[in-house]
């Protein structure tokens, strides 16, 4: 599970709970959009800025402190089990990239992550 792999623990039936309580478009799966507000409203106040961090740099598979398209795609694919296309993933980062540099440092991704869907 995704949750798992970014140190949530929440049991088969918090799952279920969660994939109606955020599965917008009634597929029974979560979108890459439902999965981040999923976890902006489950991430308790306290722990937030420390497991955003964390996942952050789970995302950041080259290390070098942002998330771009190529980075998007690591994360997709290893946590969400999800292809994209480089076409895709640049389309996905001009959505979420607020200054157009073509990266997401730390306090992008917080914000983005912190955003309702």
């Amino acid at each position: 599970c995704a949750m798992r792999s970014l140190g949530m623990k929440p049991s088969e039936q918090q799952l279920e709970e969660m994939v109606r309580e955020v599965d917008t478009d009634g597929t029974g799966e979560i979108e890459f959009d439902e999965f981040l507000h999923l976890v902006a409203k489950k991430v308790s106040e306290p722990e937030l800025l420390e497991q955003l961090e964390a996942v952050f740099q789970k995302f950041d598979d080259d290390g070098d402190g942002y998330l771009n398209a190529m980075d998007l795609v690591y994360a997709l694919k290893t946590f969400a089990n999800t292809t994209m296309t480089d076409e895709e993933a640049k389309e996905v980062m001009s959505d979420v990239d607020p200054n157009g540099d073509g990266k997401i440092d730390l306090a992008e991704f917080i914000k983005l992550m912190c955003e309702p869907a």
